[in-house]
């Protein structure tokens, strides 16, 4: 009977740690755990205007995500917002980048937009710089001229259709 107990009790208790293992890994694959691990250096850039740009919104470089806003933006001189950045340490920004606010979705999110200069050089940007920009670009910028509507004739409804028979 005692044997019996302690298979049981050894059974759970295996049960149990592999059930605290797998939850644990699965709090390390989709939560933000990763990113405390994962190296990264700040940088600041002042905005004109950064409306929507809150703590965590992505940082893009080319499309390829590199990092998040790192602080809640901070308006300096009542002239402009400063918004800190964590830029992964496996990415350098080109020199002569232009950073840029951008809609994000359709629903109001912004991200960063960080676009390089036509022509590289190897001069990157330091960690810890502070760039100043003014630059804001929105969905709203890639409206176009309407297309002209092709003609459609009216027709009212119900709509008769008569043959004449002669």
């Amino acid at each position: 009977m005692a044997e019996s107990r302690v298979k049981t009790e050894t059974l759970v208790g295996a049960f149990v740690l592999l059930g605290i293992l797998v939850m644990g890994g699965l709090i390390l694959q989709f939560g933000n755990i990763g990113n405390w691990i994962k190296g990264s250096y700040s940088m600041s850039v002042d905005f004109e205007e950064a409306s929507g740009v809150i703590k965590g919104s992505t940082v893009r470089l080319r499309g390829a995500k590199i990092g998040e806003v790192e602080t809640k933006p901070e308006l300096r001189n009542n002239t402009t917002v400063r918004i800190t950045l964590a830029i992964d340490e496996n990415f350098q920004i080109p020199q002569g980048s232009i950073f840029q606010v951008s809609l994000a979705s359709f629903l109001g999110d912004k991200e960063i937009i960080i676009t390089p200069p036509q022509e590289l050089t190897n001069h990157y940007i330091e960690p810890g710089s502070e760039m100043i920009e003014a630059s804001q670009e929105d969905l709203s910028s890639f409206k176009r001229k309407p297309k002209p509507s092709p003609k459609i004739p009216a027709f009212s409804w119900p709509m008769h259709v008569s043959q004449s028979s002669r």
